[in-house]
């Protein structure tokens, strides 16, 4: 049988209200692993049968048992028949642990320059919880379920157990080719489908543009004040960020080139700005897009609003004015329907997207 203190130490796992989630088995099963590990249980020391282990924890014999089969199935013990159980020969081979003393500070890990850099930007914590005046949160309460769920079934349908493989890297191409229809259409964008990426999130987007396009320690020209969101991901890929003031006609496009002349992209929001919901003028729209035909690497520009939202129909996009080869990416309107719906379309160039 266990020693008081042994049986003491499983008894806790059984009973911690931490572990409440998990099944009586599982919990004795981690109980006497954990014992092992600590060498409480030296290689080949007996474990107790399972009739009166039971008797003592209060529990059936078949859940000591479905115990001792998990600790037999992962190496720990030995099951022999006619002679009961013991602790593996193999378990000699586990490295000696130190027990950490209770208050006993734990060694923080080294992270990488860049994760350094996400570390001191906030990390990934999402500010959008659902509290009053939360920024980027769409009504639900009146979304139309019944709709949802219809169109849903009938997805299914259509595509059967297809809808649940893996679709192509750049997204299906059913849905590109809508989306590509609708930016010609609506925004006047020049799109065609193997110009269109379907992403999780506009994060992704501006991650995906940040660590392909920039090397780390160049600099952004980003709008003061800009989407947080935004800020986070160009700082992680270890851009620096230089804010250009906005005002009543949008970004100052004219300040850029005395704020930081060496700055080899541009974020902006020209459609609507966020958070001031601005539209960007047309004379400082084309000197935007002309400053990043002659200086920048890439100009990308968000729409951080779907356009069911807005009263009037959003201006056309910026894209359709620039040239062909132009160094141009867009990812507009990342949250369309509701914020777990998890996508953004992002409109590279085409010289771009064919390498």
């Amino acid at each position: 049988m266990f020693k008081n203190a042994q049986l003491e130490s499983v008894k806790a796992w059984l009973n911690d209200p931490a572990n409440g989630a998990l099944p009586l088995h599982v919990r004795i099963q981690r109980g006497i692993r954990q014992l092992i590990l600590d060498g409480a249980l030296g290689v080949n020391k007996p474990l107790p049968a399972t009739r009166p282990l039971a008797l003592s924890l209060g529990v059936s014999r078949d859940t000591v048992e479905s115990a001792y089969s998990q600790l037999h199935a992962e190496g720990f013990i030995e099951r022999r028949v006619g002679s009961g159980s013991f602790v593996s020969e193999r378990t000699r081979q586990l490295p000696p642990r130190k027990r950490q003393r209770s208050g006993a500070s734990v060694a923080q890990a080294e992270l990488s320059q860049r994760g350094a850099a996400i570390f001191r930007e906030g990390g990934v914590q999402n500010f959008q919880y659902p509290h009053p005046f939360a920024p980027g949160l769409a009504e639900t309460r009146n979304f139309p379920l019944p709709i949802w769920d219809r169109l849903e079934r009938q997805v299914i349908k259509e595509h059967g157990t297809r809808a649940l493989l893996h679709s192509a890297p750049q997204g299906m191409e059913v849905l590109r080719s809508s989306i590509a229809d609708y930016l010609n259409l609506e925004r006047g964008a020049r799109a065609s489908t193997d110009r269109v990426l379907i992403l999780t999130s506009s994060q992704q987007a501006l991650s995906l543009c940040s660590t392909v396009l920039m090397d780390s320690g160049e600099r952004v020209l980003v709008e003061d004040p800009m989407y947080h969101g935004a800020k986070k991901a160009i700082g992680a890929a270890g851009l620096e960020c230089i804010p250009v003031p906005v005002d009543g006609d949008g970004m100052q496009v004219p300040a850029m080139a005395a704020l930081a002349g060496d700055a080899r992209a541009l974020f902006l929001t020209p459609s609507h700005q966020f958070p001031t919901g601005t539209t960007l003028s047309l004379d400082r729209r084309l000197a935007a897009i002309e400053w990043a035909a002659s200086n920048g690497r890439g100009s990308s520009r968000t729409t951080m609003t779907a356009s069911s939202t807005m009263k009037a129909a959003p201006p056309p996009a910026s894209r359709g004015w620039m040239p062909t080869t132009g160094p141009s990416t867009s990812a507009p309107s990342p949250n369309p329907c509701f914020p777990a719906c998890g996508s953004a379309t992002w409109f590279c160039r085409r010289n771009w997207s064919a390498r």
